[in-house]
């Protein structure tokens, strides 16, 4: 199978800081679309891990904008306080 390029790719968060990291991990050829552009509000993220928020997250924004989406869900989590505040 021939490996595929993405041309362009949809950004699924509204946190600047957190697009900012993204766009800086993405070729530079890349087109990076924003949710200004949509003004999708995010989904409600009931998973029960980071990695099932961001794959339902991902998901979500992709079907509302028909594009390739990358999304994350990153939190924290702080042993001393039983991994709180977490997801």
């Amino acid at each position: 199978m021939k490996k595929k390029n993405i041309l362009e790719i949809f950004i699924g968060s509204n946190n600047p800081g957190k697009i900012k990291e993204i766009k800086r991990l993405l070729p530079k050829s890349t087109k990076v679309i924003l949710n200004k552009k949509y003004k999708i509000k995010s989904p409600k993220e009931n998973g029960t891990t980071f990695k099932k928020n961001s794959i339902l997250k991902a998901k979500y924004f992709s079907k509302k904008t028909g594009k390739i989406c990358i999304a994350d869900d990153s939190g924290l989590e702080i042993n001393k306080l039983n991994k709180l505040p977490g997801i």
